[in-house]
């Protein structure tokens, strides 16, 4: 059952056992960062690949990932994959605990999984590298332009810089520095709950509190990813508060450049060409200062909910975390693969999300798009069933918030609040500063 595919420099073996034996012999002393680390696709090996599922299953349930705890689990989640028709990893319960045992006792000691990270990083950047060669070859061979072609090329090997387990979060300072620096080129407080900021949804939700999942649905270009940065803004600017947002659409300059713009009131196409006068650039650069004093990370990766998890985790034993911002659900992926059944991969991560809001006690904003029976309606207004891929959504959220815009008026429908009314609250968009305001300010 062990990979045969792979030519050996694409694949270390005695790494992947290394890893997996040195995080059972740390059980729970395994560092925070491990699980945020590591991604399936490091294991070449069915077996380990099997013990690394289990183990980050147990990590998302907060178990311990101990020798016994993860034999359970393998041989659970064997049981699960003979009812469905596929081959189990192992012959059977003992013969899970044999492997996970010979795992354990292949390393003497668990100081060196820093230099084992290192190891499948490389292994796994090779394949990549091999998987890219191969789409150049399939590019070269087709009808494209030679322009197109470059592109092309290009952009895939682009994918390349970034090696695996490389984190891409940034401070909200280091984008929103890097956003003005680009521009300059051009030129030349204890609240329970705490407010959006917004009146009229504050006075319809309460705010934000601990422990809630709040989804915010809307059909693409809605303004969903604004008002929610809008939001973060208020949140980290304006309370003092400690914000991780997690975006799988925008880099973090692009998002920052947005939060600037509307921050400063200065459309944000002026200041990515620098066409700023005296006043102006004073503003944008006293924003940007409170940005960069602002406790705002910003994470650009692929992720799924358990490294979300991890991460937030990692974040509150070191400094206070006050609000998730993910963006969005159905850009997330997943540690286990669920054969075409994306109703239940976002089950679990929906879960997993509502598992985070109330483990850490932070609210997490969680927007969602929506599937295109909104559209057909007269009105267009959406309804907790057009939340797309699965009716979890609904169940595991605290709020559901959905925003229908028609120019520069938009509406934010309440239909879900556990602890509240519903009912609907107006605001006023402007497009060129990607700022949301009260409609009567």
């Amino acid at each position: 059952m062990t990979a045969t595919h792979f030519e050996p420099a694409l694949v270390n073996l005695d790494a992947e056992r290394a890893t997996l034996g040195s995080i059972l012999l740390l059980a729970t002393d395994s560092p925070p960062d491990t699980f945020d680390r590591l991604e399936r696709a490091h294991f070449t090996d069915s077996r380990h690949v099997a013990v690394f599922e289990a183990m980050a299953e147990l990590v998302v349930e907060a178990a311990a990932v101990e020798g016994i705890t993860v034999a359970d689990r393998l041989a659970r989640r064997d049981r699960k994959r003979s009812l469905e028709g596929d081959d189990p990893a192992f012959a059977d319960k003992q013969g899970a605990l044999d492997f996970v045992v010979e795992l354990a006792e292949s390393v003497t000691t668990s100081a060196n999984l820093e230099h084992y990270f290192k190891m499948l990083d490389d292994a796994l950047q090779r394949r990549r590298v091999k998987k890219i060669g191969a789409e150049l070859v399939r590019f070269s061979s087709s009808d494209l332009e030679p322009k197109e072609l470059i592109d092309r090329a290009i952009s895939t090997l682009s994918v390349a810089d970034d090696p695996p387990g490389h984190s891409a979060v940034v401070s909200g300072g280091a984008a929103a520095r890097e956003f003005l620096h680009d521009a300059d080129k051009a030129a030349k407080g204890g609240e329970p709950c705490v407010p959006t900021g917004y009146v009229d949804l504050d006075a319809t939700t309460g705010g934000l509190a601990p422990g809630e999942l709040v989804i915010f649905g809307g059909r693409p270009s809605t303004g969903k990813t604004t008002l929610a940065l809008n939001i973060a803004g208020r949140f980290a600017l304006d309370h003092g508060r400690s914000v991780l947002v997690y975006s799988l659409e925008m880099s973090a300059k692009a998002l920052m450049g947005n939060l600037l713009s509307a921050r400063s009131r200065i459309p944000a196409k002026r200041i990515r060409q620098g066409r700023l006068n005296g006043d102006e650039w004073s503003r944008v650069a006293e924003e940007a200062t409170r940005i960069s004093d602002a406790k705002i990370e910003i994470d650009t990766r692929d992720t799924t909910a358990s490294r979300i998890r991890t991460r937030a985790r990692r974040l509150q034993s070191r400094d206070r975390l006050d609000l998730i911002v993910v963006d969005y659900l159905q850009l997330l992926t997943n540690d286990r693969e669920w054969k075409n059944r994306k109703d239940l991969e976002v089950a679990e991560q929906t879960r997993t999300l509502k598992r985070i809001a109330m483990e850490l006690e932070v609210p997490v904003l969680l927007l969602s798009q929506l599937n295109r029976d909104v559209d057909k309606r007269p009105k267009g207004k959406p309804q907790l069933s057009d939340l797309r891929d699965s009716g979890a959504i609904e169940q595991d959220a605290d709020k559901v918030l959905f925003i229908v815009r028609k120019e520069s008026k938009a509406e934010i429908i309440v239909a879900k609040n556990r602890n509240g009314p519903l009912g609907s609250a107006h605001l006023t968009f402007h497009g060129e500063c990607f700022r949301f305001y009260d409609s009567d300010l």
